[in-house]
């Protein structure tokens, strides 16, 4: 996460998986509403609890930007290192420090 983080200024970290497609769509329109209100913020997504194959296949269909979009290989390591309890959570860093590791995505 440092090297994600590091020296980008403002940056959120925001949560989604594959299995979860309304979830998905309603962060990614959230995403695009926070992009336009803060713009110079730089919204990373970290992907979870999907195949690799079907991450990539999302990306190229939905036009996510490759470098702002981190597939999670081990959501158990994730989930107990971010403390992630709940998909709308999200994380804002700046300037590689983390300023709140218990945001939610849909009230920033």
């Amino acid at each position: 996460m440092q090297d994600v983080i590091k020296d980008q200024g403002h940056t959120v970290l925001y949560f989604w998986t594959a299995s979860q497609k309304r979830h998905f769509e309603n962060v990614r329109r959230q995403i695009e509403k926070l992009q336009g209100k803060y713009p110079d913020y730089r919204f990373v997504g970290i992907n979870l609890k999907t195949s690799f194959p079907q991450w990539s296949l999302l990306l190229q269909e939905y036009g996510l930007d490759a470098q702002d979009q981190f597939y999670g290989e081990n959501f158990k390591e994730i989930q107990t290192t971010m403390y992630l309890d709940g998909l709308n959570k999200c994380i804002l860093a700046k300037d590689s420090l983390v300023v709140d590791g218990f945001g939610d995505i849909f009230k920033l």
